[in-house]
Formats: C-alpha cells, structure tokens, sequence
C-alpha cells in the first residue's frame, strides 16, 4: 500500500481566515463588530491602529497594530498586550500553518478601514 501524502496546503485568503476563526473557536474571546468588554480586543479596526501596552517585560510601550503584530500575537500572545487586557489569558496558536496564520492576519485586516 501506498503511503497518503499529504493535502496541499491551501492558499492564504480571508475566506480561510474566516472559517479557521470558527474553528479555533476564536470568537469567544475576540469579536468582529467593535464591542467593548471582551476577553480579548475586537478585531474590528484593530489593524493600523496603535495602542497603549506592555510587552512580556512589564515595560510600556506603543504598539503599532499591523500585519507583524497580529502575527505575533497569534504564535506569541504575551509578547505584548494592549492595556485592560491580562497577560498570560490567550494559548500560543504556533502549531498552525504559515497559510494559516496568514489567512487570519488578511481577515482581521478586512475588518479595519485603516
């Protein structure tokens, strides 16, 4: 019998993105439509934005919110945290895919007019 190969990898798209949020489960914590409250920020206008925040040595900073930053904050979430939102709250997702993680960055992008 032969070995199964593996599927390609798709490619990155914010359709994807949008479907792997649903299946991460993404949604309990962050949402789509600028609330405030949630466990974690809403992603509606987040990209080119700056905020206020920490970084994982307790300095403060001014975080520039772009395509960099939410990569990071996928695979590394305690790098830096926007203020009102707590340290150590989100798991590190740095088992997905680079189409993954690409996939999300271009759907939180489609979210902002920046």
């Amino acid at each position: 019998a032969e070995a199964r190969k593996p599927e390609k990898e798709p490619e990155a798209s914010a359709e994807l993105g949008k479907k792997l949020v649903g299946q991460y489960a993404c949604g309990t914590c962050h949402n789509e439509d600028g609330a405030d409250g949630g466990i974690g920020p809403t992603w509606a206008g987040l990209f080119g934005s700056t905020a206020q925040g920490i970084d994982a040595d307790g300095n403060t900073i001014t975080i520039n919110k772009d395509e960099a930053y939410i990569r990071e904050s996928i695979v590394a979430p305690g790098a830096k945290k926007a203020e009102g939102y707590e340290q150590g709250v989100m798991a590190p997702y740095d088992y997905l895919s680079d189409a993954e993680i690409e996939s999300l960055v271009l759907y939180i992008k489609s979210l902002s007019d920046n």
